[in-house]
Formats: structure tokens, C-alpha cells, sequence
């Protein structure tokens, strides 16, 4: 007895992707019988703003939104206020020690350094 192989054409194919393609569609679009549920928001309350928090071996920890410009280095006011930060501690300048990136935010470590007048 002899196995026969069997060839699964292309049409079908695409007619079995097209039938999983929208049974997928289908299914997302699934309804909650025409009522549309609301939840009242509660609105949370305004933190007090303390300043950049610093973390022991990175340094002041910033965000910012992102940009194309960003990418590279903070926004001038970020810098800006990190400066002033480092100069009031008796510090010349800062540095960055580490960026990162989310999709929409860059967050930054900076850390002073020159000399210290304390």
C-alpha cells in the first residue's frame, strides 16, 4: 500500500488565512449588547512638588518628554536645573551618568562634579 501525498493548494490556503483573519476580527469586536458603561473618574490629588530626587551612585533623577533633540541630551531646562542644584551644593558643573528611554519620556541621571566648597 502505497502513501499518497496529498498537495494543499494555494487558493485554499489563502482561504483558511482569510477565515482565521476574520473569525480574529470578529471576536475584537465583540459588543456589550449596545450599552456603554461610564465610571466616574476620581481625580487624584496634586503632589507636592519636592524637587529631583537624588539617588545615592546615579545622581539626580529627571524625565522629560521626548523628542528627536532629546535623544541625545536633556532639554535645556533640565539642564539648566540641575546646574543650578549642583552650584548650590558648591559644585561647578554636572554630568549625566545614565539615559534612558520609554516611548513617550527620556529619564536621566545626572551627578555633580568640580570643585566642592563644603
Amino acid at each position: 500500500m502505497a502513501i499518497q501525498k496529498q498537495i494543499i493548494r494555494p487558493q485554499f490556503l489563502i482561504k483558511i488565512m482569510m477565515a482565521f483573519a476574520l473569525s480574529l476580527g470578529l471576536a475584537a469586536c465583540q459588543t456589550t449588547d449596545g450599552k456603554i458603561e461610564t465610571t466616574a473618574s476620581v481625580v487624584p490629588e496634586t503632589p507636592v512638588e519636592t524637587g529631583p530626587e537624588y539617588i545615592d551612585g546615579l545622581g539626580y533623577h529627571m524625565t522629560w518628554e521626548k523628542t528627536d533633540a532629546s535623544l541625545v541630551m536633556a532639554p535645556q531646562d533640565i539642564k539648566d536645573e540641575v546646574l543650578a542644584l549642583c552650584q548650590e551644593k558648591g559644585f561647578v558643573r554636572f554630568f549625566m551618568r545614565k539615559i534612558s528611554f520609554s516611548t513617550h519620556q527620556a529619564e536621566g541621571y545626572f551627578d555633580c562634579t568640580g570643585a566642592n566648597s563644603n
